[in-house]
């Protein structure tokens, strides 16, 4: 038997597999198989990066499965870890699906989203000598607590019976089988009566304002998707699932700081001040957790930097931060349980909810945006032209800053202006703002193992061990600083270019 590419179609609710082997003066005779019951579990990340990518990924019996979405085709099959509550990529054995598996999903973990129970039952389509013409595998699959039975036929060839297996594909589409099988679809189906729908989270943020609002409107919708972010994340950190509910917490958590500060006059100055103090300290109690995720992603590169011989002293310094980690987890979790958090978020949805209620005296959302891409656009070029291989690095950590938040308001407002055109800028920012946030990285990275050395204990092997690794890893990032902070010249210029300047003025009216 040679299976067909996706020669698989859903029967519709009304048709069974009696209703088509008992067809009427039907050229075949079928030979009904013994049925096999099968469980498997579908997986993605929270942000359903396989999904976006066209993958399907299911555990049954020992196995991991990689289907493409639309061809039905296994792109991997593979042993691997016992399904739980999270699964990582690295996990698995070295081999296909660990690759693809870690080059889609990177560092976010594998989720169960559905268990689903299926029969497939064969049919074997004969001739009047008993020959089989074709094979008909007939599936009903149902997930646990959902009463909707998703069913569907495959037919597989016999090779040399091509006319007898267009006869056998004619006489389903008589039943009206017709609707191509997409395990795409399979899942939306399937999740139907779950909390989860197919791309229902993403971390591209991406809002589509209304150019009448005005720019009061305009910021609480772009802070009520912000904060819905932030409430989509929080169980995830809670419950530790992977570092990547911290990160989007945290940049929606920025974001809406960024916004009080840089939309002025939208919201009512003691309200926007309240609130820039009430984030600061989400700010402050996110952030060490935070930076030890980020940390502890730093292990096999740093290793690589280092010869063998000092390795074991990283080895050492990792697992040390790892402990950490568990103890500033344990701190999150309690402030994120905590009277103080839960206040804040109640008492900035309540204002969000009512803000519509107050006198809205703002000015259309356009003079907004333009005023404040203008302003931002104009203070990097200005700061960033006056730096020099004198200025102290502050100076490149505060352009940073300064970079990150023209590109919120890039983000804040691109549904108002032409696609094209945001979109150029966006990618003319980036490339600064990777070569400026480079030079950050391996400044506090620097700046951390400066501060761990100064805790070390000279007498002890462990710390002298530990300390010989860091002064060598010390020297290597430091050199690498100054190659980053080399190339920020030619970056800037190419930042500060005419055709950029065209750009901006364009969006903002400025000529």
């Amino acid at each position: 038997m040679t299976e067909q590419k996706n020669n698989s179609w859903y029967l519709p609710q009304s048709i069974t597999l009696e209703s088509v082997t008992g067809t009427a003066g039907s050229p075949f005779t079928f030979a009904i198989g013994q049925s096999q019951k099968e469980q498997f579990t579908y997986f993605d990340t929270f942000d359903w990066k396989l999904y976006q990518r066209g993958y399907s990924l299911h555990y049954s019996s020992g196995t991991w499965v990689l289907t493409q979405n639309d061809g039905l085709n296994t792109v991997a099959r593979a042993s691997g870890p016992l399904p739980d509550k999270r699964v990582f990529p690295h996990e698995f054995p070295r081999g296909s699906l660990s690759r693809i598996l870690e080059s889609v999903c990177t560092i976010r973990a594998l989720l169960p989203l559905e268990t689903v129970d299926s029969i497939s039952t064969p049919v074997r389509a004969l001739n009047k000598d008993g020959d089989a013409l074709g094979l008909l595998l007939f599936t009903s699959q149902q997930a646990h607590e959902n009463n909707h039975s998703l069913k569907s036929v495959r037919l597989f060839s016999v090779p040399g019976y091509g006319k007898q297996t267009k006869s056998i594909r004619n006489l389903l589409s008589s039943h009206g089988i017709v609707e191509k099988v997409s395990l795409q679809r399979n899942l939306e189906i399937i999740l139907q009566q779950s909390d989860r729908v197919p791309g229902d989270y993403t971390s591209k943020f991406s809002i589509q304002l209304n150019t009448n609002s005005t720019a009061r409107q305009a910021a609480v919708t772009i802070y009520k998707q912000l904060l819905e972010t932030m409430l989509r994340n929080e169980a995830g950190i809670l419950e530790d699932i992977d570092s990547e509910f911290l990160h989007d917490f945290r940049v929606a958590l920025r974001r809406t700081r960024s916004a009080l500060s840089q939309m002025k006059n939208v919201l009512p100055l003691e309200v926007a001040s309240y609130f820039k103090r009430e984030f600061s300290y989400l700010g402050k109690i996110t952030g060490p957790t935070r930076d030890l995720d980020v940390y502890l992603l730093y292990e096999d590169r740093y290793k690589s930097r280092l010869p063998a011989p000092l390795r074991e002293g990283l080895h050492l310094f990792f697992t040390d931060l790892a402990r950490k980690r568990e103890e500033e987890q344990e701190k999150l979790v309690k402030a994120l349980n905590g009277s103080r958090y839960k206040g804040i978020i109640i008492e900035w949805q309540h204002y969000l909810e009512e803000s519509t209620q107050d006198t809205d005296t703002t000015p259309p959302v356009m003079s907004l945006a333009r005023k404040t891409l203008s302003r931002q656009y104009k203070k990097i070029i200005q700061n960033g032209a006056a730096i020099t291989p004198e200025t102290p690095d502050e100076k490149l950590h505060d352009l940073r800053i300064q970079c990150k938040k023209l590109r919120y308001s890039l983000e804040f407002f691109s549904s108002l202006f032409p696609e094209d055109t945001i979109s150029r800028l966006i990618k003319q920012l980036k490339r600064l703002q990777n070569n400026l946030g480079h030079f950050n990285d391996l400044s506090v990275e620097q700046g951390m193992l400066h501060h761990y050395l100064d805790d070390l204990q000279p007498e002890v092997r462990k710390d002298m061990d530990i300390a010989t690794a860091i002064g060598g890893l010390l020297t290597t990032l430091h050199h690498d600083q100054q190659r980053v902070r080399d190339e920020y010249y030619s970056t800037f210029k190419k930042f500060n270019s005419e055709r950029n300047s065209h750009l901006l003025n364009t969006l903002c009216e400025c000529n």
